[in-house]
């Protein structure tokens, strides 16, 4: 059996950390906390569960995170954030690897607000894994890879500093160039803070630079800065040229349904529905559940019936409480 450590930096997180860590004791081993500079009951709270440590906040949370793994004495590093939640499901998930770890890394589902995506979440603390990046720090994902299906959820009690992250790519970027990685941040934390420079740079990430996911995601966050239907598909479509993504072509069935255009609608729903890679952040209802109800909402314009009762009855099995789904039902009765 592997000995789990737990590392977490926190600062100012009084209103969740008892709540994480309190859970963490389940699974946990040793629990490390690294404060950056908390004025709150942060600390306190921390003590009673977990070794503290001090770290002087640099603008880099990859050099926070790595010196709190660097404290971890464990076989195992779990890494979660002060606002994470971790359901029990998850928590007897956990401990159940532990009796049997045979790989180097291991990735979880990361379920905030209507998003679900993957995290490098468990790792051999063997020297070999540390975050890159001064913030939407990350641990490359090598060796052997496991993917654990049980969620770690983020609920934040709190509202943060919503220029902080570009602040702090802003004086990255000044500092050096940045990475492909760093710049489809770049230009996310532009579109997420207003920024009238987030069109032009999201344009320009799409056309020369990142991977097909980053392409595909920094096109679904343009196509919402559009008030134009056409404007917007082209810009998701530049999206669709790079990757077979569901959330992109539900996105552009969207754009065609807010015309009435259910033909050309349906089309892009269809596709949806085959649809076999996935941009950086896709929502999961847009996999599935929203294109069913749109294919079955586009058929019954069409005037096939037969096909609007199955799209209706996929969506059912998303979804078996859907009042709206539910609702069309009683017209196929």
């Amino acid at each position: 059996m592997k000995t789990l450590s737990l590392c977490v930096i926190v600062k100012d997180e009084e209103l969740t950390l008892e709540r994480l860590l309190s859970t963490a004791t389940s699974f946990a081993d040793e629990i490390v906390v690294v404060d950056t500079g908390s004025t709150d009951k942060s600390k306190q709270i921390a003590q009673k569960y977990a070794n503290v440590y001090d770290f002087l906040w640099i603008d880099d949370f990859s050099a926070a995170r790595n010196y709190a793994i660097e404290l971890c004495t464990c076989d195992l590093v779990i890494w979660l954030d002060a606002d994470d939640v971790v359901p029990q499901e998850t928590v007897k998930k956990i401990n159940e690897l532990k009796l049997d770890f045979d790989c180097d890394m291991v990735i979880m589902p990361y379920e905030t607000g209507n998003l679900r995506f993957y995290r490098e979440r468990i790792f051999l603390n063997d020297g070999s894994h540390f975050f890159k990046g001064e913030v939407h720090e990350a641990i490359e994902l090598k060796g052997k890879i496991k993917r654990l299906e049980c969620p770690v959820i983020h609920d934040k009690k709190k509202s943060g500093d919503p220029m902080r992250n570009l602040r702090i790519l802003k004086k990255v970027y000044a500092s050096r160039p940045l990475n492909d990685r760093e710049l489809f941040y770049y230009a996310s934390e532009l579109y997420f803070t207003g920024s009238s420079d987030a069109r032009s740079e999201l344009w320009r990430f799409i056309k020369f630079y990142g991977s097909y996911s980053q392409k595909g995601q920094a096109a679904v966050y343009l196509s919402y800065l559009l008030k134009n239907e056409t404007d917007v598909r082209l810009a998701l479509g530049e999206g669709a040229a790079h990757i077979n993504s569901a959330d992109i072509y539900t996105l552009i069935g969207e754009s065609y349904m807010r015309e009435k255009q259910y033909r050309h609608a349906k089309n892009s729903y269809l596709q949806a529905t085959v649809a076999d890679e996935q941009i950086v952040f896709p929502v999961p209802e847009r996999q599935n559940y929203l294109p069913y109800i749109r294919l079955c909402k586009c058929y019954w314009h069409l005037g096939n019936k037969q096909a609007a009762k199955y799209y209706n009855e996929l969506a059912l099995g998303i979804k078996p409480n859907d009042p709206y789904a539910l609702s069309n039902s009683r017209l196929f009765d």
